[in-house]
């Protein structure tokens, strides 16, 4: 009679146990996808500042940070003749595979004087996307 009533505690403490973890576990755990949701920009390295000189050079090289940890399918990269973002200044765009890093465009796309901005954001395998990433500089010689 005692290993009886010792089996139906048992039993009914395991299932109010498992029933607390979906009132408990944040929903992310529900959704494989959410789990990547709101991942932040990465953080741009080079070009980031306003005085890039491009004498001599016939490439300039952009730079950032890889995010650890997600699986990246590619990059947007966006690169603009202003320092705003719209469409009718993009000059150059490319979705950069995992292993073409750090990615370099030809110098014949800058002007000495101009100003330049390029943004960025990592698509991952399961389609989510990161926030953009955005810098300006200007390239002083050329």
């Amino acid at each position: 009679m005692f290993s009886k009533s010792c089996k139906n505690i048992s039993l009914l403490s395991l299932f109010f146990l498992l029933l607390s973890f979906v009132f408990v576990m944040p929903p992310s755990y529900g959704n494989r996808f959410a789990l990547f949701e709101g991942i932040e920009a990465p953080t741009l390295l080079y070009p980031t500042t306003e005085d890039i000189d491009l004498t001599g050079k016939d490439s300039l090289q952009f730079r950032w940070i890889k995010t650890p940890g997600v699986f990246v399918y590619y990059t947007q990269f966006r690169l603009y003749k202003t320092a705003n973002n719209f469409g009718s200044d993009l000059i150059y765009k490319e979705n950069v595979q995992p292993g073409n890093y750090p990615l370099k465009i030809p110098s014949t796309y800058f002007e000495a004087g101009q100003v330049y901005s390029w943004t960025l954001r990592i698509v991952l395998t399961d389609g989510n996307r990161t926030e953009i990433a955005y810098s300006t500089f200007k390239v002083i010689k050329k």
